[in-house]
């Protein structure tokens, strides 16, 4: 029985005890019965009074337990290294972390509410508008940031993305949780390498092509010299 029933039924017995209390004499007999009735009510009243008790201490327990889980998780996603920003199924940006703002050089308050694909290369929003379209867990696709600045080296990050069930949005559909780790670095150090990995390739090949050339020239030396030799043989017998 629930907490309300039981004191409509509290009321009721406390009614149905004055109406006995008017209505009828008062003898030891009722004036205990009547004792007794209330000593259940009261009783009742404690146990359910300790009922409520207990469910406020385990509901502020949980509460306190899931404001302290999402306190954990909000630090993790703000200090992450890498960049982290979520978006509605429209690409428009709800929530970003520390990494973000340092990544595409702006403020909190700036990127709040502005479309992600505005800070895409113009070469990569399909991309992106496909996978908003389109949803499906991707990981280590690689797109180009917007720079206004044509003479500044051109920021390549590889994407994740997971798309998340959120009652917040949950009249606009699913969340978007964006992974972004800038790999310029890592591009220019690959490039670099495919660079020398390139001049190692045709440098090997002058020298094959060099080899080739000495062994060729270093056979007909041979082969005059065994006719010199032969020749004088001739001449002396």
């Amino acid at each position: 029985m629930g907490i309300t029933q039981q004191i409509e039924a509290v009321y009721e017995r406390a009614l149905s005890l004055r109406d006995q209390a008017i209505h009828s004499p008062a003898s030891p007999e009722l004036l205990e019965a009547a004792l007794n009735d209330l000593y259940f009510v009261l009783e009742e009243l404690h146990t359910a009074d300790e009922e409520i008790r207990q469910q406020n201490i385990e509901l502020s327990a949980t509460r306190l337990m899931i404001e302290e889980e999402r306190q954990r998780y909000r630090t993790l996603f703000e200090l992450a290294p890498d960049a982290y920003l979520v978006t509605d199924h429209q690409g428009l940006i709800h929530r970003v972390n520390r990494a973000a703002t340092s990544l595409f050089s702006t403020s909190r308050e700036v990127l709040i509410g502005k479309p992600l694909v505005v800070l895409i290369d113009a070469a990569d929003r399909p991309q992106v508008l496909t996978q908003l379209t389109h949803p499906n867990h991707q990981q280590d696709w690689q797109i180009t940031l917007a720079d206004a600045d044509p003479a500044t080296t051109p920021i390549v990050v590889s994407v994740s993305t997971a798309w998340l069930t959120s009652a917040r949005y949950h009249h606009q559909g699913a969340a978007v949780l964006w992974l972004l780790r800038d790999i310029t670095q890592r591009q220019h150090v690959t490039q670099q390498l495919q660079v020398a990995y390139d001049k190692s390739e045709r440098q090997l090949a002058a020298c094959t092509i060099a080899l080739a050339e000495t062994q060729t020239q270093l056979q007909q030396a041979i082969m005059a010299r065994r006719q010199a030799e032969q020749a004088l043989q001739d001449l002396s017998s």
